[in-house]
């Protein structure tokens, strides 16, 4: 039986969580145990392997060590198509239904790779999730209305479940969100369990979370149970779908570009009917053909003799829309990379776009009126614009080259022009 978790309220907002609840000294009774009704199959654990690479997530179980900060966060480690071809055949040997389902009339895969980089949480963890609360994953038929609260999001003990969070979608939303929450409530170091703090569970082991990863997973479900439930088993799925995810190629380290290839920087305008995009790429010496992909779509190759420029109008409005440019060689072979992120909607037009090596600039296309500054802040960290030199620039824009690569969380926020504040744009960001 699925077991619904715990909604509270933190500084008059309401943050909801799904797990069994703070790890409180007294003893907690067996009954309330998480996930003792596993299926069968994922309380066998992972065969060893022939993997060549660390997956992020340990060949064996540590208490204190579930998963690395890395992979936690690695929003990039597959994208929906991986993901559909990973429903399509599962580590059960077999179809999920999720491969034909929807999500408020997008595949469910695309869905949730969506809300995976909203929350700035690895998709696989999130696929785990699903399997570990509800068994989602392995079914080959629709559960129904089990699905309808899967994650058990919006359930309070002893109340019904509220009706805001019905829907798979509004789940895997929710769900994210949370999850990200208490990791950057570790970083905080105001968390219930925070990274370097000792603390017993309520099965009474004492752990000491080696990352900030470990550390939102025990405040998500603060049970060990080694070997039949807990995050024994959180452990055990989530190792058992990255591995899955590797031996079908799909699976991507932090802060690897797609391709073994040359960084490019890419440029584009919108036509005043918002849906027309004009791109050009500056490419290096010996690309002969650059294509241009939009969420894994192909929508054209560029004219090599005018910048690899290329005209598209989008048939659909969307927020936030991960772009890919790649350059071939006269062979064919992929030889240049460029890549960013953009708002192909009528909103304030946010976009991400790389410039050269580990140089990217984020900024607004369509800025609200009376907004006249933006100030940048990657991982919590001002970045100064290397255009204008300064922190809060009127450029509306801020290019940086970057350091420290890898998944990056961006923060963009908005001025007047009396420096009063505004508001504050997020996106989560492969830098490379």
């Amino acid at each position: 039986m699925l077991k619904w978790r715990h909604a509270a309220m933190v500084l008059g907002m309401m943050v909801l969580a799904w797990g069994a609840g703070c790890a409180d000294e007294a003893p907690v009774p067996e009954a309330e145990a998480p996930y003792l009704d596993a299926d069968p199959a994922d309380l066998a654990e992972v065969p060893s392997t022939t993997l060549k690479r660390d997956l992020g997530v340990p060949a064996t179980f540590g208490r204190n060590n579930i998963m690395s900060d890395e992979f936690f966060t690695n929003v990039d480690a597959v994208d929906a198509a991986a993901v559909q071809r990973f429903l399509e055949s599962t580590p059960y040997g077999g179809r999920s239904w999720l491969a034909s389902a929807r999500l408020d009339g997008k595949p469910a895969s695309e869905a949730l790779v969506e809300a995976s980089r909203e929350a700035g949480i690895n998709p696989v963890v999130m696929l785990a999730r699903m399997q570990v609360e509800s068994s989602l994953i392995n079914r080959s038929t629709n559960p129904g209305s089990r699905a309808d609260y899967a994650f058990g999001c919006g359930c309070p003990d002893g109340r019904s479940c509220s009706s805001a969070y019905r829907g798979l979608a509004r789940q895997v939303e929710c769900a994210g969100a949370t999850l990200r929450g208490r990791y950057e409530e570790s970083v905080a170091g105001s968390g219930i369990w925070s990274r370097g703090v000792a603390k017993r569970t309520s099965d009474r082991y004492t752990v000491t979370p080696e990352n900030h990863a470990t550390a939102s997973l025990y405040t998500y479900t603060p049970w060990v149970l080694p070997n039949r439930g807990g995050n024994w088993l959180v452990w055990n799925v989530t190792r058992r779908f990255a591995v899955h995810f590797e031996e079908l190629g799909l699976l991507r380290e932090p802060g690897s570009p797609k391709v073994d290839a040359t960084p490019m920087g890419v440029a584009w305008e919108f036509e005043a009917d918002l849906r027309t995009i004009n791109l050009t790429t500056d490419a290096p010496e010996g690309i002969a053909r650059v294509e241009y992909f939009v969420e894994d779509y192909l929508i054209g190759a560029g004219d090599p003799a005018d910048n690899f420029a290329l005209r598209y109008r989008f048939n659909g409005q969307k927020a936030d829309r991960q772009l890919d440019v790649v350059g071939y060689d006269a062979s064919g072979q992929a030889v240049g990379l460029a890549t960013g992120r953009l708002d192909t909607d009528a909103s304030i037009g946010l976009y991400i776009r790389q410039v050269g090596a580990q140089t990217f600039e984020m900024g607004i296309e369509r800025p609200t009126p009376g907004a006249v500054f933006v100030e940048l802040v990657v991982d919590g960290t001002p970045v100064t614009d290397d255009v204008s030199g300064k922190l809060r620039t009127d450029r509306m824009a801020v290019l940086h080259t970057y350091s420290g690569l890898g998944t990056r969380r961006f923060e963009l926020s908005t001025f007047n022009a009396d420096g009063s504040y505004r508001g504050t744009l997020r996106r989560t960001f492969e830098v490379w």
